[in-house]
């Protein structure tokens, strides 16, 4: 007889809804007529479907709880009304600055719509004719009225006589525009809090807005360590770029060494910047000032596979290279040296102490 007891117990602790009370009837049935086996089934399946209700109305909620507090056009961290109302101050103060901090048009990302409509008053009136076609291009025409010409005068005002960095304004503001115009072209919730996650580096106010951008992947807007991979790797490989690329017992590498001493290019000429580090490793030698590589063996795609390894082994955990030139092609498979740690923000291998020398994060 307790044993039953509990089993209206049980029952009774499930809310008798419009949607459930067929079912709770017939459990109720089952009861009666002893199936106890059947009913405890009924009940358990009757409060799964109860649990999993009052979750998804949890998620819901907390989805709704999450837009309230986001209720601007961007999440708190990417919003920052008084940046972009000094910008505009130093604007309408000084108009000549728009010939130098202006913005593109698809990436003119202003939150508040009445600087947006003030910074196109100083590209067409105010600054007219300090700021290029190519900032004005795309940009329709301001709205003035009264309200409008009283806030310039107050924006004005505001920064009249204080000593900002315009620079520093600029690209922040910059680096705030690129966030935003990422945060809306991507659809994922997951890749939008990670993407906000970048102003929480430690280090996101040194960051310029190059490697802001630069940290989020061009085309999938996800934070990922690609780009800086490849600049490890082009800072090295840009030493073989239209360089002259000789063997070192090859007839030509003199009489072109005393070519470049007589012509005065051998220890590099002003227009010559693209060049990498010099470098010497027993396979080749690099000499960045007169954009020449000497190697040890014949220049094939073999053979770069093994100069490029020998330069980056130790900066990158290569697994794997390919090389190809016109219809040759090569690849080699390597094990790795070591298990590199690398930042969870953004994919930078940590120095010896566990720490990004990029975002600061900090190992625990």
């Amino acid at each position: 007889m307790e044993n039953i007891d509990k089993i209206y117990d049980l029952l009774d602790s499930i809310e008798v809804t419009r949607e459930n009370e067929f079912e709770v009837d017939n459990i109720r049935d089952l009861i009666a007529i002893g199936n106890y086996l059947e009913a405890l089934k009924k009940m358990r399946e009757l409060k799964d479907k109860e649990e999993k209700a009052k979750k998804n109305e949890d998620e819901l909620l907390e989805f709704k709880q999450q837009d309230e507090e986001d209720d601007g056009a961007y999440p708190s961290k990417l919003s920052n009304p008084e940046l972009e109302q000094v910008f505009i101050g130093l604007l309408l103060d000084n108009p000549k600055l728009i010939s130098k901090y202006y913005f593109r048009f698809d990436d003119c990302i202003f939150e508040d719509d009445a600087m947006l409509n003030i910074y196109k008053s100083v590209l067409f009136n105010e600054g007219s004719k300090y700021s290029s076609e190519k900032a004005k291009d795309k940009f329709n025409f301001s709205k003035d009225s009264e309200e409008v010409y009283e806030l310039k005068n107050k924006l004005r005002k505001s920064v009249k006589d204080k000593e900002y960095n315009i620079e520093k304004i600029y690209d922040e503001l910059k680096k705030l525009f690129i966030l935003r115009k990422a945060y809306t072209e991507t659809p994922e919730r997951s890749v939008q809090e990670k993407i906000v996650e970048i102003t929480d580096y430690e280090l996101y106010d040194k960051m310029s807005p190059e490697e802001v951008e630069d940290t989020i992947e061009p085309g999938v807007n996800m934070v990922f360590p690609c780009n800086e991979i490849q600049k490890t790797a082009w800072e090295v490989l840009k030493n073989f770029d239209h360089a002259l690329i000789l063997r070192e017992d090859d007839p030509l590498l003199p009489a072109i060494l005393d070519v470049y001493e007589k012509q005065g290019i051998k220890d590099g000429a002003p227009s010559n910047k693209m060049k990498g580090p010099a470098f010497k490793t027993e396979l080749a030698t690099a000499y960045p000032d007169c954009r020449l590589v000497v190697t040890k063996e014949t220049m094939t795609v073999e053979g770069m596979i093994k100069i490029v390894y020998e330069l980056l082994k130790d900066k990158l955990n290569i697994v794997k290279l390919t090389f190809t030139s016109g219809v040759n092609a090569a690849s080699c498979e390597f094990d790795p040296a070591e298990e590199r740690r690398r930042c969870p923000l953004c994919g930078v291998s940590l120095d010896a102490n566990g720490k990004c020398p990029k975002c600061g994060y900090k190992k625990p």
